[in-house]
């Protein structure tokens, strides 16, 4: 699960990657963007676990609370009907 975590990171962050191989970039910098990226996706975690609680403060006792707010996190959102078809 590590690795995919990491590879997510990776995608997420605008690192390019033959820059960083050629020395364009270096290592430190590619670094710091990585932790740029990662604490960007922490806060908004901390925020949904924060909204999360509001609404409901007994959200996370449920054993599936977590998991339900993953799921929620990762659900393509509904497309709206009255988009005109091509």
């Amino acid at each position: 699960m590590r690795d995919y975590i990491f590879t997510a990171l990776v995608a997420k962050t605008d690192l390019d990657l033959i820059a960083l191989e050629k020395g364009n970039i270096s290592d430190s910098q590619a670094v710091d963007m990585l932790k740029n990226t990662m604490e960007q996706y922490a806060n908004y975690g901390f925020y949904v676990i924060e909204e999360k609680m509001k609404d409901n403060p007994n959200y996370f006792y449920k054993n599936t609370g977590f998991l339900d707010m993953i799921l929620d996190l990762v659900q393509p959102s509904k497309v709206d009907d009255d988009i005109e078809e091509l």
